[in-house]
Order: C-alpha cells, then structure tokens, then sequence
C-alpha cells in the first residue's frame, strides 16, 4: 500500500494528511491516532475515508463550488463497514459530476429528501382509507345525516378492507 504524508501548515497548526490509493486493505489498515484524521483517494479529488477518534471509519467527499471564495463542504458517503470502497468511489464520481455541473450535492440530497417526503405525505393523504375517514370525519358527521350509521357501516365492512389504501387515482372501474 502506498501511502504519502502531506503536511499542510493551518495558522500555527501543522495538519497531516495521508493519500493513497483507497481500497478495502487501506481502509483495514488505518487505526485510530487520537484524533480525527484521513486517508485521501490519489485517483478521485475530494474523496477519502474519515477516522474518528472513537474508531469510527466513513467515506466522505469534499468539494468547492467554483464561486470565488467559496467554503469548502463536506458530506459523508457512508460507513466504510456498510458500503465498499468502490460502492463509496462511485458515490463520490456521482458528487464530483454535480459539483462540475455547479450543483450543490448537499442541497440536491436535501430537495430530493424533501420531494420524497411529500410524495409520501400525498400517497397518504390519497390512500382510500385515509380519504374516507376525512370523509366521515368532515362531512358525514358534521352534517348529521340520517344514514351516517350506514355509510360508516358500508365503509368500515366492505370498501376500507377491500381497497385499504389504494391511492384514489388508481381505483378502477371494476374496484
């Protein structure tokens, strides 16, 4: 395993920085100094393996926007006992794309968290079940109707345990 010391002088602070070639033995061989430290990829820039002082190995990758004076930012890939390094590289290149399309990795990963969850609150909020108890909760009871008794019934005896949450868009004719 080839692995190089780069010293970087912070302040009054020297950092030491190893870079290598990661791979599955590097990534085994590096122990824990008492503080964090990195093992950097030689082949992919911003790519490297995070070990903290408790032992605790993750993949990560940073990067800098190419706006003059941007902060440089940091995201983890994963556990490195989770995902293999290659798993890890491939997320990295994926990153490394954005940041050369000028997209924020960062903000992408949180607007596609956001849109998943909103596709989820609305797969709920359609599902049939859901849509009949506001039904009866708003509507039905609410009103007062004579037959509320009965299409609660009908409901709660055949239509929720057949179609269950079934997305309203999706219920059929023959459903």
């Amino acid at each position: 395993i080839l692995i190089t010391q780069i010293s970087i002088a912070t302040g009054d602070q020297r950092l030491a920085m190893a870079s290598g070639a990661i791979t599955k033995r590097a990534v085994d061989a590096l122990t824990i100094k008492g503080k964090q430290h990195f093992l950097w990829d030689k082949g992919l820039s911003g790519f490297g393996v995070r070990v903290t002082p408790r032992g605790i190995k993750t993949y990560v990758f940073q990067f800098r926007l190419a706006a003059v004076g941007a902060n440089a930012r940091s995201m983890t890939l994963g556990k490195c006992n989770e995902i293999s390094p290659d798993q890890a590289r491939s997320l990295a290149m994926e990153m490394a794309l954005q940041v050369r399309q000028s997209v924020d990795p960062l903000e992408a990963k949180v607007s596609k968290a956001k849109a998943a969850d909103l596709k989820r609150q609305a797969a709920k909020d359609l599902a049939f079940d859901s849509y009949c108890n506001r039904y009866l909760e708003f509507r039905v009871i609410p009103e007062r109707l004579a037959s509320a008794h009965n299409i609660e019934a009908v409901f709660r005896l055949h239509s929720i345990p057949y179609l269950q949450q079934k997305p309203l868009p999706e219920i059929t004719r023959r459903d």
